[in-house]
């Protein structure tokens, strides 16, 4: 088994996300494969469980990822506006961009 530093752990890891997050947005979960998201980043499949017990875990943290980034950009709208109707309206042009 390879053993990787605390930096290629966090890089691979991070390679994974991404690479997960554009293969489900490109094909869904169920037409995505764990090899087609390992070829995406350059690694063995084995080498994807080291990270990840499953694919549908991989999933979860890109959804939690996905939303994190949401509220982060909902949080920064929402103190520009003075209103409660500008407020919804920000929300919605936010969330639907």
């Amino acid at each position: 088994m390879a053993r990787f530093t605390d930096e290629d752990r966090e890089r691979i890891r991070e390679e994974l996300i991404e690479a997960g997050h554009k293969l489900f947005a490109q094909f869904g979960f169920d037409r995505t494969r764990v090899n087609d998201i390992t070829e995406e980043v350059g690694i063995g499949t084995s080498t994807f469980y080291q990270f990840f017990d499953s694919k549908e875990q991989l999933y979860l943290v890109v959804l939690v990822s996905e939303r994190d980034q949401l509220f982060e950009q909902l949080e920064a709208v929402i103190g520009e506006v003075e209103t409660p109707q500008a407020e919804a309206e920000m929300i919605l042009r936010t969330t639907l961009k």
